[in-house]
């Protein structure tokens, strides 16, 4: 029978998440991939991350999506150009990156004339020590779940 897992706190973040949200654009390349790509590099390396891979992609008829994978984590963007939105992801690891540079940085790029940004702490309040070889069923993981106190957190793991 499988033990539940033991809760731990951690006394600092895995990792840093930044959402940030980009509105009202006035960029004239807003739907431009190869520019797009090139700003989300110029961001990563303002921000001194190590850049791994980049991955973008542009919808029909409008919109991309992207990534650029770094060795602390990663930025992403997703456009919405008819809305004159972008939604931007910079999570990262450690605290050696400048992050705020690399807002700064798009902010000025994508000429949003408002944006807000909310930052999570990744990995902070509690670590699961579970048996690294046994595979979970809903029961066992609700079961370690509710044992470290967290309810209510099965539907953000589905």
């Amino acid at each position: 029978m499988h033990q539940p897992a033991e809760a731990r706190l951690t006394s600092s973040p895995l990792g840093n998440q930044l959402i940030v949200d980009f509105y009202d654009c006035r960029c004239e390349n807003f739907d431009d991939l190869e520019w797009m790509e090139n700003v989300m590099i110029e961001a990563a390396n303002r921000a001194r991350a190590t850049i791994v891979d980049v991955v973008f992609h542009k919808f029909n008829p409008q919109g991309i999506s992207g990534v650029v994978v770094i060795a602390e984590s990663h930025f992403a963007i997703h456009t919405w150009p008819e809305h004159r939105y972008a939604a931007i992801d910079i999570f990262t690891c450690g605290d050696a990156l400048d992050s705020e540079a690399a807002i700064a940085y798009l902010a000025t790029q994508l000429r949003c004339l408002k944006r807000s940004v909310t930052e999570i702490a990744r990995g902070s309040s509690i670590s699961l020590a579970a048996d690294a070889h046994s595979v979970d069923s809903d029961d066992s993981r609700q079961e370690r779940l509710a044992v470290a106190g967290i309810y209510g957190y099965k539907k953000l793991l589905i």
